[in-house]
């Protein structure tokens, strides 16, 4: 099977080409130039004849030149303006490539019968109530939420999965995990703030599964874990790594962003692991980004 990946040096889209690049024809796309990244990140040579480089994905040439090279019978989009970054406060890109390009991505796709997998967020909600389904309305109030939400694709081949994600990043400190990491002396854990996320290395073999076991599955799904808050997520990684931290309890922020998922483990009965047993595989990874990061 033929398969391309969007945004392969992203915090997600480098975990999906670690899981996929040796079990299929995977292509990966890449904003910049081959040789430039292959110089700073190990993870990467030079001579890769499957890594797309200069794509642009919203600039139309760009994105027909990484269809036409990887002639794929699936997509799995990556490409993103994430939360933290700063364009994610500026309303045209955030909504050029969160609200619009999947769409486009969609019907480029269907003209090709493409298989499309998309990746949203559970941001689309505000955090207010928690154990959100597929049929509760989006009430995002930012710009990053609504447009996310707006780029939901759920046509016929495209399959949109709402999660949250935390892990290693190739570069910077802006998720969760990373910023932890990069921490001395006292952080704070908030106790009060709930999520249901995945690992990025889960939620890769869970994209790897549905393309190998479940090609016709399509729509929108919750993919989630069992809920847990800040302070007990980020106090089970210090353990584990054993970390010189100490993680001070905070009440202060009260959100609960948890998704219910039981729509996709009735349909596809993929296992979702527990926290524990998320933070140990996390574990085992660690030592790469030493050679990784840029």
């Amino acid at each position: 099977m033929r398969i391309l990946i969007l945004g392969i040096t992203g915090m997600l889209g480098h975990a999906v080409w670690l899981n996929m690049k040796d079990g299929h024809d995977t292509f990966g796309s890449i904003r910049g130039g081959l040789e430039e990244l292959s110089g700073r990140c190990s993870l990467f040579t030079k001579n890769d004849k499957k890594i797309i480089s200069n794509t642009n994905v919203l600039n139309d040439s760009d994105l027909g030149r990484a269809l036409n090279t990887a002639e794929p019978d699936v997509i799995v989009n990556c490409a993103g303006i994430i939360k933290q970054l700063p364009n994610a406060k500026f309303s045209i890109p955030s909504i050029s490539m969160n609200a619009l390009f999947p769409h486009r991505l969609g019907e480029m796709c269907a003209e090709r019968n493409i298989r499309l997998i998309h990746i949203s967020t559970d941001c689309v909600f505000s955090g207010k109530k928690g154990g959100y389904v597929e049929s509760d309305i989006s009430d995002a109030y930012d710009l990053y939420g609504r447009t996310k939400f707006l780029g939901e694709v759920t046509a016929n081949d495209c399959l949109t999965l709402r999660t949250s994600i935390v892990g290693r990043q190739l570069y910077g400190a802006s998720s969760l995990f990373e910023w932890f990491l990069s921490q001395k002396g006292k952080v704070r854990g908030y106790r009060r703030a709930i999520f249901s996320g995945l690992t990025t290395y889960i939620l890769a073999e869970i994209i790897s599964t549905l393309i190998e076991g479940h090609p016709s599955v399509d729509g929108l799904y919750h993919v989630s874990s069992e809920p847990i808050n800040k302070y007990d997520l980020l106090s089970k990684l210090k353990e584990v790594l054993k970390l010189d931290i100490e993680v001070v309890s905070d009440e202060s922020v009260v959100i609960d962003r948890s998704l219910d998922s039981t729509r996709f483990k009735g349909l596809t009965h993929i296992y979702i692991p527990t926290w524990d047993e998320m933070i140990e595989d996390f574990t085992k990874r660690v030592p790469d980004y030493e050679k990784w990061r840029f």
